[in-house]
């Protein structure tokens, strides 16, 4: 009896310290949660939604634009302070100065301007390229779209050397162009030769060649849809004006649908490599390789799929990424990780019915010196439409302003 006893109080210990093991656990797992969950963040309601993130300025300010909201609802040009403590409209577009803004702004400092795309507006709607001075009034059109088959140029551009460099829809297939800042010297200085290519936005790489992505083109990777292909990443050389040779090189075309339809804006990484995306996965290959398509990889592969995804490298050499759908009920996340794919990090997860309930970050993050993450969202729940500016890791999880400008 007393064994049965002695068995009977060590198999109740056991319990109980199994028991409290769990709760323990449990706890603790909750506490990192609530840490996570709790990490600074603070945004400020802007005048419209937003696709594009926010840039920094000599001035000390951050700049970006909507493309909608305003006094012509046609998008406007705003700048916050980097305490997110208030936003100030800078900029309406009405159509004759341009129109519905969609992609980041590019600072030049040796003009000591932005430079910009608006989707329309112009003379023929098809769409413009201005110039901003910080903390300005207004816009200058350099440059208005015209032409049958031609419509607006993708952003954000790249400056160098006193020209401007973009891809632009134009007929059949798509384009490369290169224009002094001034918007003289137009030119077209590369065609694509696949149908419907669609080139992506461009970037300059630290070997001085232009480098991007298209979201069609390439290679025909589903056998029973022959008008299907799948994309391709390119390279060119941003030649001046008397220089015809471009160089023109294809680095690699997507072999199957899964990889199809690259997007946004390719990161050329501080280890040499390129980076880019489509609107679930992430890649990487070697252009300095001789043959660089031997060394494509894919580095991540976000469960539960999304609907677009940008991306950027910070000065710790992770990539800091925006994913516009996914998250934990679909309203987008923040997160980093590092350039082989691994030590995934979730810095935010936006909500339809939690907090201020904005969702839909699509912007290209901006990464400051110390460390602090600012992202766009496109909307909010309430008021509705109205994107937000946010900065993850700034300030001391005080409440989100949510008032609009």
């Amino acid at each position: 009896m007393k064994l049965q006893s002695t068995i009977h109080d060590k198999l109740s210990i056991a319990l109980i310290l199994i028991i409290v093991s769990f709760f323990t656990i449990a706890l603790l797992a909750s506490s990192i949660v609530r840490a996570q969950a709790e990490a600074p963040f603070i945004e400020i309601g802007l005048p419209g939604p937003a696709f594009s993130g926010v840039v920094p300025a000599p001035d000390g300010r951050l700049y970006g634009v909507t493309y909608e909201g305003g006094t012509s609802n046609r998008g406007t040009l705003y700048s916050v302070d980097t305490a997110l403590s208030a936003v100030v409209v800078h900029v309406n577009f009405t159509g004759t100065n341009g129109a519905i803004p969609y992609d980041e702004l590019t600072y030049d400092a040796a003009s000591a301007k932005f430079y910009g795309t608006t989707d329309r507006g112009g003379v023929e709607n098809r769409g413009t390229i201005f110039s901003y001075i910080p903390g300005a009034n207004a816009v200058t059109t350099v440059k208005e779209i015209v032409g049958f088959g031609n419509s607006s140029a993708r952003g954000p551009l790249v400056v160098s050397g006193g020209y401007i460099y973009g891809s632009i829809r134009v007929y059949p297939n798509g384009g490369v162009f290169r224009m002094a800042i001034d918007g003289s010297a137009y030119t077209i200085i590369h065609n694509f030769a696949d149908i419907d290519s669609r080139p992506q936005t461009l970037t300059l790489g630290a070997d001085g060649k232009l480098y991007g992505v298209t979201f069609a083109g390439g290679l025909n990777c589903v056998p029973n849809d022959p008008n299907t292909f799948c994309g391709t990443v390119f390279r060119l050389r941003p030649v001046l004006p008397g220089d015809t040779d471009t160089q023109f090189q294809t680095l690699y075309q997507i072999q199957n649908l899964s990889d199809s339809a690259l997007e946004r804006k390719l990161v050329y990484g501080s280890d040499g490599l390129l980076y880019f995306n489509n609107f679930k996965r992430i890649y990487r290959l070697d252009p300095q390789n001789p043959n660089p398509a031997s060394t494509f990889q894919m580095i991540w592969d976000e469960s539960g799929g999304s609907i677009s995804m940008s991306f950027i490298e910070g000065a710790d050499n992770r990539l800091y990424a925006a994913n516009y759908g996914s998250g934990n009920v679909g309203a987008g996340r923040i997160f980093s990780l590092n350039r082989d794919g691994s030590g995934e990090s979730n810095l935010r997860n936006f909500s339809f019915t939690i907090g201020s309930k904005a969702y839909g970050p699509y912007g290209i993050l901006y990464r400051s010196p110390s460390g602090a993450i600012y992202g766009t969202t496109e909307y909010t729940i309430s008021p509705t439409t109205y994107g937000t500016v946010f900065a993850i890791g700034l300030g001391n999880n005080t409440p989100p302003v949510l008032s609009n400008v």
